[in-house]
């Protein structure tokens, strides 16, 4: 006491209880290491009184916490407002806690999404239980009980699922849109980025952000790599869908008498009258094959645009597909669409040809600009003229 005095003497504040206590434990702490350091053969001995010691002042504190929160749990549960409610909380250390009354209800709510609601008066003698020691929580077969007599009197305790709080490096990626944004691995990048480089990898984690040059000057990036499979996909894409079109294709689909015979059949379908299964079946086939064909001219333009244009924006871009027209007095005659048809298909596969070799020869985004510019990057004519 002496040297609280003294410290009282000086105008120092006095030690509170926490702190004295926790003084305590520490000079508790330093006297079992000197017997330690002093009798070497009573080691072991002493770790395992050391330990126990601070197992034991760590459950008085747990404790103390519990019956601590028990008890403003359980006077707010009788208080006569939500505010009055709050206000015990906060005077308490549980600002944090929500509380609401919802008629004879009580429900609180922890920011860990831990969740306990049932009747005031069920609910109040539930804490004094837990603040007199009647229940203990940290027994397993005691807080089964305790479970069992909250539900027996309608009070139900949800328990919030563990979250996942690790740190998650960050990836670095850019979006079709030429934005680059940091996501955590775990967390699957917008639908067409691909990764972010500039000659080397960029990686912020929990303990900084890590650079690794994986990627020399001169040879290719990921962000060249990636734009390349994307071509590579799209071109892909499209001779498949135009090979979908062919196999479907009549000539008489693009003519006059055979379009205005679907229009005819259509419109006496909606009129209820009796269809000829042959009429159906041709009107089906057509409608397939028109399908088709249209949404290949509209991914086609979206590809190529990727967004919204005008209609005669839109007029200008079909005339590079071949266009099955959606009246029956609209689209490309039999042979133009044939033509149409086939010439796409061998430029797709020729433009595949040429990034699939830009892909296997890693040849980066500046090689690929000087080839293009000088003129010594065979023109997708040549490419296709092989193909053939």
């Amino acid at each position: 006491m002496d040297g609280l005095n003294a410290l009282i003497a000086q105008g120092r504040p006095a030690p509170t209880f926490d702190l004295m206590k926790s003084t305590g434990n520490a000079l508790a702490i330093k006297q079992a290491q000197q017997q330690v350091d002093a009798y070497p053969g009573e080691q072991a001995w002493q770790q395992k009184v050391r330990g126990r010691q601070e197992k034991q002042w760590m459950a008085a504190d747990e404790q103390q916490e519990l019956t601590n929160l028990a008890t403003a749990l359980g006077w707010a549960t009788k208080a006569a407002t939500p505010e009055m409610g709050k206000k015990i909380l906060a005077d308490f250390g549980y600002p944090d806690i929500e509380l609401k009354f919802e008629g004879k209800n009580v429900n609180f709510g922890s920011v860990d999404g831990d969740e306990i609601s049932g009747p005031a008066d069920q609910l109040a003698p539930f804490w004094d239980a837990i603040k007199n020691g009647d229940i203990n929580l940290s027994d397993p077969a005691q807080a089964m009980a305790a479970r069992s007599w909250m539900a027996a009197r309608g009070i139900s305790w949800k328990q919030a699922k563990k979250k996942d709080t690790a740190d998650r490096p960050l990836k670095s990626w850019v979006t079709p849109d030429n934005k680059v944004v940091n996501l955590p691995n775990n967390v699957t990048p917008p639908a067409g980025s691909v990764p972010y480089s500039t000659g080397m990898d960029i990686e912020v984690g929990p303990e900084g952000t890590k650079i690794r040059t994986g990627v020399k000057p001169g040879e290719v990036t990921r962000k060249t790599q990636g734009d390349i499979e994307t071509k590579i996909v799209s071109g892909q894409e499209q001779i498949a869908r135009m090979q979908a079109i062919l196999s479907e294709f009549k000539p008489e689909y693009q003519e006059i008498g055979a379009r205005l015979g679907a229009a005819w059949t259509g419109l006496k379908a909606k009129f209820g009258r009796d269809v000829p299964k042959e009429d159906a079946d041709t009107l089906i086939a057509f409608k397939k094959y028109q399908r088709k064909a249209i949404e290949n001219i509209n991914l086609y333009i979206k590809e190529l645009t990727g967004a919204q244009m005008s209609e005669k924006e839109a007029d200008r871009l079909r005339l590079a597909q071949p266009d099955p027209g959606e009246k029956w007095y609209q689209g490309d005659d039999p042979i133009t669409f044939k033509a149409k048809m086939d010439d796409v298909i061998l430029m797709a596969r020729a433009s595949v040809a040429r990034y699939e070799f830009y892909r296997n020869q890693g040849l980066t985004e500046s090689k690929i600009r000087q080839l293009i510019k000088s003129g010594e990057a065979a023109p997708l004519n040549e490419i296709s003229s092989r193909l053939k």
